[in-house]
């Protein structure tokens, strides 16, 4: 759910001041007076704030508080006691009484609660009592009478009857007051006595299925006894066993039920398995199926899937009067849902509201924007335009107000999911049947042309192609059909048994042999393109012997490329991998057993399809749940027919698992699995967070967090703009794999300005006054020498918008401080394929050594200078980041660089001091990060590292040479040092030098050689 989505209505304007100063009102109430503002549909939010407005004893600001949080949300029982305690102790006056009772008739519509039909009945007893009122609320004496409360425990008794476990309380305490007050309420009604009345009602209760009926039959008994005489008694108790013994037989379905979901503890699959059941039943009690609904509801009020079955249960009883609240129900527990609200619209239309009401309604839902995604967009939308052709009726022309609101929909469509298509073509079928309604045959044709472009390889599309057209056009329908036949398709022999059945069914036999020659040969070229395929998929690896003599054939291209070996051909040859889409081929699997395993999962669904993942972790009440992942759509429909069998007894539910998993950037560097997982921890459950490989870009910095439900995944949204240290704006999103939006950002918004040549004596300061008159400097970014104190030379300024970038570009040529500057617009990194990435390709060591040489004063270093305070790391996860391999070796010395070398799986890390090099090299060696294992050696050792992806790794034993030691020269004699100088100059063309082995014994004798000496 997008809870950042600002609300402009005005009845939900919430009527306090919010501009009261820290002295009159604390801080932190005015920060979540000011945030409930901003992001109404924060539910978090107005929870802590009513929790500070009573704290503070702000009453005033408290009651508004209350009134926009329950105008929003559905509150849960416990909050609305507390509300409603708060205001039953300052009910002094008639308005407040009256404002009191309107808070209860809201509580008891929002679920069913026994404890807040308790509550109001005791309110309304109060009022009845002469002992309870003094001169504060005088004004309230022979406000409600006894008749009124009758009348009120009437409707609660009425509403709470059938609640099998929690319903006896209603009545005991109506019993109470019939027994107390019954002389009284119905000493003007001569027609029955108190004592038949309660007969009467004792019989009803005994027919009514609830758990304690024992004591209830008990009850009875006693009364009995106490108003009818020795032979009377008899009587009466012999016939009432009857009923009672009967109705016992009666419901023992019920009674089996309600030992289930005891059993259960209540869980949701036990509660849609017993509506299903008792649904469908003949003899099913309405108002016992509808308050099983009820109290499920009470235990899962965002399960959207569980008000759709309530709304479409109750609308098999001719749309009765009470669907329409629970449709406004509905989306006030679950306005992510888009059919929820296409369901509301449609029962306004049942109840005979206004266009202009619906209309309404339809642009609430789109302004609060909180349908969570495309796909419920596409529901809402599809839906509402079937209520279209109904919505017309009442227009003065239907058929333009029909076009504008198809116009409208594909126009918000257009503009919030562009490139975005439904392969369901729910929007589409609804938009050609509004057509078809309208005998636009043109229009609809024209439609199909259209998407026929796009889903010309769907089976369903031509499906749905002829299903439509057949009610206007059969030859036409026939024709398309057949037209579908020859496409390659993705599902081409469900079309073709769709196509068998229409002409058999729907033709003479004469037209089926003749349309039977179309059937044969498009199945004909089905078996030839799969042949094909196939072949293609299997054509032979050439041999290394072959790439050799095409080599050697071509003198040109010998001199450019050496002959590849075996491996390499290997690779070359493999088809292209297929991307992993966790969030869509994702199954949960719940109400697992405790001594569940990874090998019990994989065994039970070993049929359905490749399992990639297995995660196994336990719920907030300490249930297993197993989030499984396969590698495409039809493993999981697969994985799906497994719902209700059972593993080691256990009757499982299994749930496709979408919109878990968040995607979030912009968070700090130094940020690991361990930070990231305690940041999201406080709005659900972490599952799993994941981090990308830098191997071909190791400027990535973004990661993939998966919570245990959807609800805890959009309820972490509220990170989004949360900033970190100051200076990090996080970005947080419900991922989304096929939506591939275009790259944002100033680079890829032509915002940013390369800027060289910079003068290095000119600060971020005096660039951002220089570029300042060109338009709103966002920011500028100088990267400095560690070398030095000072900047590069060149750096980056990010402009406002793109207009103003270009007009900067006219800075070119000018004068900063004493250097003429070149400004161009940045340009975005072009991607690199996986089979280019070498150790060759980007700077070199030497390269970076030299690069930074140049512009510093001091004498160019040597390669060996810089080798002896360098160290190899192998063993580096592909997901680690330079800040964060940093901040393993920083506590040992200033670091001057770490270059990261994913494709060996390690990094250079090299000191300013090369005894600090010594010692991280000690201190380092062995240590976990991430999970693995990091090892120390040469730099060139780590350059020659082939990481193998299949097994764990393991350090090689390597030989070592006397005198050799980590990442120091030999010194040489003086008669040798003009080989020096020539080797050093030699050393300085190559781009890595092969460094001798060293070992740590080693690196003691040289820390300690001055002690030992």
């Amino acid at each position: 759910m997008n809870t950042a989505g600002n609300l402009e209505h005005e009845d939900l304007k919430m009527d306090v001041d919010t501009t009261m100063n820290s002295e009159s009102k604390p801080s932190l109430v005015s920060e979540l007076l000011e945030f409930t503002l901003q992001y109404p549909y924060n539910y978090e939010g107005h929870v802590k704030l009513v929790e500070e407005l009573k704290r503070h004893g702000l009453k005033e600001d408290l009651h508004a508080a209350r009134e926009r949080f329950q105008s929003l949300f559905p509150l849960s029982e416990d909050i609305w006691i507390e509300y409603l305690e708060d205001e039953k102790a300052v009910c002094n006056t008639l308005k407040d009484y009256e404002r009191i009772v309107g808070l209860f008739e809201k509580a008891v519509t929002d679920y069913l609660s026994i404890r807040l039909w308790q509550l109001y009945l005791e309110f309304l007893l109060t009022l009845v009592d002469p002992s309870t009122f003094s001169s504060e609320n005088a004004e309230l004496q022979d406000v409600v009478s006894l008749q009124d409360v009758y009348s009120l425990f009437e409707r609660a008794y009425e509403i709470c009857k059938y609640h099998f476990s929690q319903s006896q309380i209603i009545w005991e305490q109506f019993l109470e007051f019939l027994e107390e007050t019954g002389e009284n309420l119905f000493e003007s009604d001569q027609d029955k006595t108190v004592r038949d009345r309660m007969h009467e009602f004792y019989l009803e209760r005994l027919e009514t299925p609830h758990s304690q009926v024992g004591d209830t039959f008990s009850s009875f008994s006693s009364f009995v006894t106490n108003n009818w005489s020795q032979e009377e008694y008899e009587v009466i108790m012999s016939n009432t066993n009857k009923v009672y013994e009967m109705n016992l037989s009666k419901y023992k379905k019920i009674y089996d039920n309600e030992l289930q979901l005891s059993a259960s503890n209540h869980s949701l699959e036990c509660y849609m398995d017993i509506l299903n059941s008792e649904s469908r039943r003949s003899t099913a009690i309405f108002q016992y199926v509808a308050t099983l609904y009820e109290r499920a509801i009470c235990f899962y009020p965002l399960v959207g899937d569980l008000w759709l079955e309530y709304l479409a249960w109750v609308s098999k009883s001719d749309f009765p009067p009470q669907a329409y609240a629970i449709a406004e129900r509905s989306v006030r527990n679950c306005p992510f849902v888009g059919k929820l609200w296409a369901m509301k619209l449609l029962y306004m239309i049942v109840v005979g509201l206004s266009n202009n009401s619906i209309h309404e309604e339809k642009e609430r839902c789109l302004k609060m924007n909180l349908l969570s995604g495309f796909d419920e967009y596409c529901a809402f939308f599809s839906e509402y335009l079937k209520l279209c052709i109904y919505i017309s009726s009442n227009e003065l022309d239907p058929a333009h107000y029909i076009r504008n609101e198809i116009q409208i929909i594909e126009d918000f469509m257009h503009h919030h999911f562009p490139g975005l298509r439904d392969y369901n073509l729910r929007i589409e079928s609804a938009k050609i049947n509004l057509l078809i309604s309208l005998n636009d045959y043109d229009s609809v044709e024209n439609c199909w042309i259209k998407l026929q472009k796009d889903f010309q390889k769907s089976a369903k599309f031509w499906i749905l192609r002829y299903t439509a057209t057949l009610r206007y056009n059969p030859e036409l329908a026939i024709d398309s059909l057949r037209k579908g036949l020859y496409k390659d398709l993705d599902n081409p022999m469900l079309l073709f048994e769709f196509y068998e059945s229409v002409v058999t069914l729907n033709h003479d036999c004469f037209t089926s042999i003749s349309q039977f020659y179309d059937f044969t040969q498009a199945k004909s070229l089905f078996v030839k393109r799969s042949l094909t395929s196939q072949a293609q998929n299997q054509q032979p690896i050439p041999s290394v012997e072959e790439v050799q003599e095409q080599t050697v054939a071509s003198p040109d291209r010998a001199k450019k490329r050496k002959p590849e070996d075996d491996e390499s051909l290997l690779k070359r040859s493999r088809l292209p991998e297929k991307h992993r889409n966790r969030e869509e081929f994702t199954v949960l699997v719940s109400n697992l057993p405790h001594d569940i395993t990874e090998k019990d999962l994989q065994q039970f669904f070993k049929e359905c399809g490749k399992v990639l993942q297995i995660l196994i972790y336990d719920d907030n009440h300490g249930k297993k749940l197993a989030q499984i992942e396969f590698s495409e759509t039809s493993e999981v429909l697969a994985a799906k027919t497994k719902d209700i069998k059972q593993i080691k007894g256990h009757e499982i539910s299994v749930q496709i698992h979408v919109d878990t998993t968040l995607y979030v950037t912009n968070f700090p560097p130094t940020f690991d699995e361990n930070k990231i997982t305690d940041l999201f921890s406080t709005y659900g459950r972490v599952v799993q967070v994941r981090f990308p490989s830098l191997k071909y870009d190791t400027n990535r910095r973004f990661c993939y967090v998966q919570m245990s439900t959807p609800e805890e995944a959009y309820h972490a949204l509220q990170l989004h703009s949360k900033v970190l240290e100051t200076r990090y704006e996080l970005k947080v999103f419900i991922s989304d794999p096929n939506k591939s939006g275009a790259r944002s950002g100033a680079v890829y918004e032509k915002r940013e300005l390369y800027l060289t040549n910079v003068d290095f004596d000119v600060n971020d300061s005096q660039v951002r006054e220089f570029f300042i008159k060109y338009g709103t400097v966002e920011s500028v970014r100088l990267p400095s020498k560690a070398s030095t104190k000072g900047h590069m030379g060149f750096g980056y300024v990010i402009m406002s918008s793109s207009s103003e970038a270009e007009n900067a570009l006219s800075a070119a040529g000018k004068v900063l401080g004493k250097r003429v500057l070149n400004v161009v617009i940045s340009q975005p990194k072009k991607a690199i394929s996986k089979e280019k990435v070498t150790k060759d390709r980007g700077p070199t060591f030497t390269k970076m050594l030299n690069r930074d040489s140049t512009d510093s004063k001091t004498p160019p270093t040597s390669l060996n200078q810089v080798h002896s305070k360098s160290l190899g790391i192998i063993n580096v996860d592909q997901t680690i980041n330079e800040p964060r391999l940093r901040s393993v070796f920083e506590p040992y010395g200033e670091i001057f660089r770490v270059v990261l070398h994913p494709e060996h799986e390690g990094a250079i890390v090299e000191y300013v001091d090369i005894h600090n090099a010594g010692k991280a090299a000690l201190a380092v060696e062995g240590m976990k990060l991430s999970g693995r294992e990091l090892h120390v050696t040469t730099v060139n050792e780590m350059m020659h590292n082939k990481p193998n992806y299949n097994q764990a790794f393991v350090p090689k034993p390597r030989p070592r040479k006397a005198g050799a030691r980590l990442g120091f020269q030999k010194t040489q004699n003086s008669s040798n040092q003009t080989d020096i100088q020539q080797q050093s100059k030699n050393e300085e063309n190559d781009t890595m030098q092969i460094d001798p082995p060293k070992t740590n014994d080693d690196f003691r004798k040289f820390l300690f050689k001055d002690t030992q000496s």
